[in-house]
């Protein structure tokens, strides 16, 4: 154990003054009613307040979310508590249990522990696997929601007014092997609702079992073509056909039409473990691709933009247009952790306000008022826009909100906004004395302002969706603004400069071992 993660440990131990793996095992409860109240809430809190956002996007999807699935597949043995002498008004708890490895089914289970106050807040955690001195590792966190189940019953009473605690999932000394009929195919969300449902009424819940089907005669050669022939005529293409020899060509799957991993895939468990230096050395080893196919595809998939999940999955860990001033200001080696968080973990850093939503609810109507001013243009067409991902910069992505094209001017993207600052009869022009308003007068006309973030954003549409120009709108409901913006070559080559070394010396190595989010900045800078 290195210096750092051995002061980490020594620090987190002090809480009960002894270190667990040190207890006698007698001195250890399974007297349920000494385990912490520990809840959803105060779960949650520890793996995502405590630790990093990428923890919180998983939490949000339970059948994604490898320490839930452990949990009610079994591999958590018995839980076991240990009260150590303290002078706390609020006791401190240690809970202790064996969970077993999801793969290596022979290997000595793990001994993950949870240090938690008697009402539920969880002060610190540690695990014997390999990513156990991250204090988050997936069975820490399966340890938790046991905890949480044990609890959820012993506030529940049985008809024989005794906790059912057997209704709980645990696992079996060996791992069975069972025959097909026997094993539970139900999803991880199935068997996840079930239990809660168990666990809430305190009794187990019946559900449907499945109904033994009468016998039936083999069907002869000839009853098995008619049926086949008659399948096939139907133009369902039915599942069955496709394993059939005389039918299985008329049914080859499509060509696979992959549109590569999302960045967050990069993250691994074992590189939170890393110094910064050694995550940088690994980090300068992987390279991020995306082919001219995987592009194209990504962008067809995005179209709903922020309805769709795969917006969200494909932005993350990459710099937007909408970002790229922020990145530009910032130090690579020393970056703003709330930018890192927005870039690499966009769905936990959602928010909504006044300001976006009128922008969101008006937007349409803006591009209506733009596509009214451009139908002198010969054969304009404005379409809408995916995520679109430049293969030679593939670390960068843009969602303007159109690709505009017309024979005159040629092919480009176009930009609304509705500033809600702009309201009643008040016009654009009004607003130009207010320093955060992205318009200012030049020579007796309005134009977008070259220290805007908004100008550092079309600068980047064009540039990653490779256009000629980006017509810049500003839409109010008494007057609207439109302005051509050319490219800016010596702007273009800051915004690859700067991104680069900004996603290679930090988003990237947060994105792989949490450099920026881990629960303990002890890592040798």
């Amino acid at each position: 154990m290195a210096s750092s993660q051995s002061s980490r440990y020594q620090h987190k131990i002090t809480l009960i003054g002894v270190d667990p793996y040190h207890v006698d095992s007698a001195a250890f409860s399974k007297d349920t009613s000494l385990l912490p109240a520990v809840d959803y809430p105060d779960i949650f809190n520890y793996l995502v307040h405590t630790v990093s956002a990428y923890t919180a996007q998983e939490l949000k999807a339970y059948k994604s979310m490898e320490s839930y699935n452990y949990f009610i597949s079994g591999k958590v043995g018995e839980l076991q508590t240990f009260v150590p002498q303290t002078t706390s008004s609020n006791h401190i708890f240690l809970a202790l249990a064996q969970v077993k490895h999801s793969q290596k089914l022979r290997a000595p289970p793990l001994r993950p522990w949870v240090i938690a106050q008697k009402d539920g807040v969880v002060l610190a955690a540690h695990c014997t696997c390999m990513a156990g001195l991250g204090e988050t590792c997936s069975h820490v966190g399966a340890v938790l929601f046991a905890i949480k189940a044990a609890v959820m019953l012993r506030e529940s009473k049985t008809v024989t007014e005794s906790p059912a605690y057997w209704l709980l999932p645990g696992g079996e000394p060996k791992e069975k092997y069972l025959e097909v009929d026997k094993i539970d195919f139900h999803s991880k969300v199935t068997i996840k609702q079930r239990l809660d449902i168990t666990l809430a009424a305190g009794k187990e819940t019946p559900y449907r079992e499945r109904q033994n089907l009468p016998n039936v005669a083999e069907p002869t050669d000839a009853e098995l073509n008619s049926f086949l022939g008659e399948l096939h005529a139907a133009g369902d293409k039915p599942v069955l056909l496709s394993v059939m020899e005389n039918y299985a060509e008329f049914y080859a799957p499509a060509s696979n039409t992959s549109t590569g991993k999302p960045l967050s895939e990069l993250y691994d468990e074992q590189c939170t473990l890393m110094t910064r230096e050694q995550l940088l050395l690994h980090c300068s080893t992987i390279t991020v691709h995306v082919t001219e196919r995987e592009a194209d595809e990504i962008e067809q998939q995005t179209k709903e933009q922020s309805k769709s999940k795969a917006w969200y999955r494909f932005r993350a860990g990459r710099i937007t247009a909408s970002q790229m001033k922020a990145v530009c200001r910032t130090s690579p080696d020393n970056p703003s952790r709330s930018l890192i968080q927005h870039i690499c973990y966009p769905l936990s850093t959602g928010f909504t306000s006044k300001a976006a939503t009128w922008g969101c609810d008006h937007e349409q109507q803006a591009l209506m008022c733009y596509r009214q001013l451009m139908s002198t243009h010969a054969n304009f067409i404005c379409e809408t826009s995916g995520f679109v991902i430049n293969p030679e910069l593939p670390h960068m992505g843009a969602t303007p909100d159109g690709m505009v094209h017309c024979d005159c001017c040629g092919d480009g993207v176009v930009e609304v906004k509705c500033p809600y600052c702009v309201h009643d009869s008040m016009s654009l022009r009004e607003c130009v004395g207010d320093t955060r308003f992205c318009l200012e007068q030049c020579n007796e006309k309005l134009q977008l302002k070259h220290s805007h973030a908004y100008y550092f954003q079309v600068q980047a549409q064009m540039l990653v969706c490779n256009k000629e120009f980006a017509d810049f709108v500003v839409w109010s409901e008494n007057d609207v603004h439109m302005e051509r913006i050319e490219p800016d070559a010596e702007l273009w080559d800051e915004i690859k400069s700067k991104s680069m070394a900004v996603f290679s010396r930090a988003i990237l190595p947060e994105l792989v071992g949490k450099l920026f989010s881990r629960p303990c900045q002890a890592v040798s800078e």
